[in-house]
């Protein structure tokens, strides 16, 4: 789960090769991964700094530094099937998320978000950056070849039309159905700095948007390893967070 060594210079060419406020093209929604989010409670990451950069910063931005504080959530990756059939499948059974709550170090404009995924067309608004999700190992699975981080900022939107929101989740752990409500993450992939090693974006087109959600109560445990944790022990709540990959046909600041 390391990624390479390289200098800060290199982060900032990095950076550059990311998008920029005004580009306003659309970017397609991979063949990736859907996530059920599990609520936990995790300790306080030992090495709580970190410095990203993501495609909502103009070009030629410096890494702006973040606190990490604790995991929030454990996601698995997940098979949906819609109510008329449709089943979209696991990708990667080997990449898991967790989401770790952080504090940025500034407010962070309002953006209108134009998104497309398999809930229709979207218009969010996206506030400020609350969430890093990190690519994690679970158990004794092996790790996966997917390094991408997320930097997901809160976003508010309407519900998911009636007729698409019930569905049927089967992940490693439980397979029930669900009724998905609002969205309440929309999530960049981000270039993270941690202790001088620098995680580059491998897929600079993969986004996703987290909606809330009901379905069964269930409880288990989780061991995760990743870059801020090595075999931490988890206790996983009730699933409440279903995060769907997107594409992000544009966005812009709103004054």
């Amino acid at each position: 789960m390391n990624g390479a060594a390289l200098s800060l210079s290199s982060c900032f060419v990095l950076g550059m090769l990311l998008a920029s406020p005004d580009e306003l093209q659309a970017q397609a929604a991979p063949d990736a991964n859907h996530f059920k989010c599990y609520a936990t409670e995790g300790i306080q990451v030992p090495s709580p700094s970190v410095s990203l950069l993501d495609q909502f910063d103009p070009k030629g931005t410096e890494p702006k530094e973040t606190k990490i504080f604790k995991a929030v959530r454990f996601c698995n990756p997940v098979a949906k099937t819609t109510a008329d059939g449709v089943v979209t499948p696991i990708v990667d059974p080997f990449l898991h998320m967790t989401l770790y709550l952080m504090a940025p170090p500034d407010l962070a404009p309002r953006r209108l978000v134009v998104v497309r995924n398999q809930f229709g067309q979207q218009r969010l608004n996206t506030y400020s950056p609350i969430i890093l999700a990190v690519p994690t190992q679970k158990n004794t699975e092996p790790p996966s070849d997917n390094n991408d981080h997320y930097q997901c900022y809160s976003a508010s939107g309407r519900s998911v039309k009636r007729s698409l929101a019930q569905v049927l989740l089967e992940d490693q752990f439980i397979k029930a159905p669900a009724r998905v409500l609002r969205p309440r993450l929309f999530c960049n992939p981000v270039v993270k700095r941690h202790d001088e090693v620098i995680t580059p974006v491998q897929n600079h087109d993969n986004h996703l948007v987290c909606y809330t959600m009901e379905t069964a109560d269930f409880s288990t445990e989780a061991l995760i390893t990743n870059q801020f944790e090595q075999a931490q022990l988890l206790n996983l709540a009730k699933p409440d967070l279903l995060c769907v990959p997107t594409e992000k046909l544009k966005f812009k600041v709103v004054k």
